[in-house]
């Protein structure tokens, strides 16, 4: 006599992206009900699928406003660093100043390097330009403080 080969009980399952999702439960006041079941109705979803949309978009959008936030934080960073500033407001000495210019000649030296970029030099001419000219500027303010700059 063959054996027998048991098969499963019930339907094969579904494949994840159709198969249903777990039932939440919650209390909606005011009108929010006649409110979803109308969106719900204008866009041809069921209610359902009307709240899962209406979060899976609240939570991209808390994303990206997060990502937005550390673009802002970087820039006004990077702005500071420009012109002599400490993020923590500290004001750098000239040689602070010289020093973080050189870390930025080199940085921007080795990305260079790594892009292909031929004009370097051009480039590092323009930031020793940038340095004589905020040099220049820092000197004078120290004489106008000190008074040892001309008086005519």
């Amino acid at each position: 006599m063959a054996k027998r080969i048991k098969r499963p009980r019930g339907r094969p399952p579904l494949p994840e992206h159709q198969r249903k999702g777990r039932i939440l439960k919650f209390r909606a006041r005011g009108d929010l009900v006649s409110r979803m079941q109308a969106a719900a109705q204008a866009t041809g979803r069921s209610v359902s699928e009307e709240i899962e949309y209406r979060l899976e978009h609240s939570f991209s959008h808390e994303r990206s406003e997060e990502r937005d936030r550390e673009l802002v934080q970087e820039a006004v960073a990077a702005t500071l660093s420009k012109f002599g500033i400490a993020p923590s407001g500290e004001v750098w000495s000239w040689e602070r100043r010289a020093e973080h210019a050189a870390k930025a000649a080199a940085e921007h030296e080795r990305h260079t390097r790594e892009s292909g970029v031929v004009n370097l030099m051009d480039a590092l001419r323009r930031q020793v330009q940038a340095g004589e000219q905020s040099s220049a500027a820092t000197n004078k303010e120290t004489k106008k403080r000190t008074g040892t700059g001309d008086k005519s």
